[in-house]
């Protein structure tokens, strides 16, 4: 059989083609399977995130009915947000005035961590973890030994947002822009509980010290410090507080005094017992008769001051918590040979 140059010329072209047409078709997949994830996806943006930083937030619940509602509304000082920053991001803009924080990325189906109010160290720690929540920071960073805020600090907070999709943000000119903003406001939770305490104190008493013991040395971020009694002592340990300068008189014959625990939790609570379960609790040494005295009152969750917010969580100290309590002193009662 003859075969004329131009047959074998075409024949060979065409088996090139047909040699070409899975590569072509592999391509065209590729292609199409790229063109399904916006461009928007993939490209390194301004993302921003507006931040809840408005005054007059609660602590707790309105709902309680044995606080009023005028301690749950924190304080200016309780209220403030500063030096957000966002966990594994090394680089971020934070805009108090505009009540936002900025970062550059290019992946916004993730899960997002924010903490504020922390020490430039405790910044740091965060802007490098990948697992924030499981951080553990000091008490005495932040609160003084008088249970209250150190000057010039403010309740470490936090907040996240989980399972964020590219839909859960915006481009403020409509169209394809360098800048897109979440859709809703970033809320923060502080992670200190507070303790309004209020005491009644027969004029013939005289107090000599207001304590808090048992005060955790440690606090996480994420969650409550659980079994803290039983946490290695050199690690972790315990604090105590001196309140007795910062005790005021609400009218004759009672006292109160407030201040901040960190969110902690021990094994075994056990409310009338010796200080065997390092419950956090109050002790006040006064003078009656003669004769000193002593009187405490646990810190924690108890179902009989907190009703339903106590049930699963007996003993422990929660986060963004309002603890009001009342006691009486009263020397047929309180021990005068030693606190426990």
């Amino acid at each position: 059989m003859k075969f004329s140059i131009k047959t074998l010329a075409m024949k060979y072209i065409h088996l090139f083609i047909l040699g070409l047409l899975p590569l072509f078709t592999i391509g065209c997949q590729a292609f199409e399977e790229d063109s399904e994830v916006p461009s928007t996806q993939k490209a390194e943006r301004t993302v921003r995130f507006p931040l809840d930083i408005l005054g007059g937030k609660q602590l707790g619940s309105t709902t309680r009915a044995i606080v009023d509602p005028s301690e749950l509304t924190g304080t200016t000082e309780e209220n403030e947000v500063d030096n957000v920053v966002l966990a594994g991001v090394a680089q971020s803009e934070f805009n108090k005035a505009g009540k936002y924080l900025q970062i550059q990325s290019g992946n916004l189906n993730r899960s997002f961590y924010f903490a504020a109010n922390l020490s430039s160290v405790d910044q740091d720690k965060v802007k490098a973890s990948s697992t924030p929540e499981v951080l553990e920071l000091n008490t005495l960073d932040y609160l003084g030994v008088d249970g209250q805020l150190k000057a010039g600090s403010h309740i470490p907070m936090v907040a996240a947002i989980d399972q964020v999709k590219y839909s859960d943000f915006n481009s403020l000119g409509g169209a394809v822009q360098s800048l897109l903003v979440y859709n809703n406001l970033v809320k923060f939770t502080r992670a200190f509980a507070k303790v309004n305490l209020e005491f009644d104190v027969p004029t013939a008493y005289t107090i000599t010290t207001v304590q808090v013991i048992n005060v955790p040395k440690k606090f996480a971020l994420g969650d409550a410090l659980a079994d803290y009694d039983e946490k290695s002592e050199a690690a972790y340990g315990y604090e105590t507080y001196n309140l007795t300068s910062v005790v005021s008189t609400v009218t004759p014959g009672k006292k109160s005094v407030s201040f901040y625990l960190p969110e902690h939790a021990v094994k075994n609570p056990v409310k009338n017992d010796p200080d065997t379960h390092k419950m956090t609790c109050v002790l006040i040494t006064y003078q009656a008769n003669g004769k000193s005295h002593y009187h405490y009152v646990r810190i924690g969750f108890d179902s009989e001051f907190d009703t339903t917010y106590a049930y699963g969580k007996e003993g422990k100290v929660l986060r963004n918590f309002v603890f009001k309590r009342t006691t009486t002193l009263d020397p047929t009662k309180d021990n005068d040979k030693a606190p426990f």
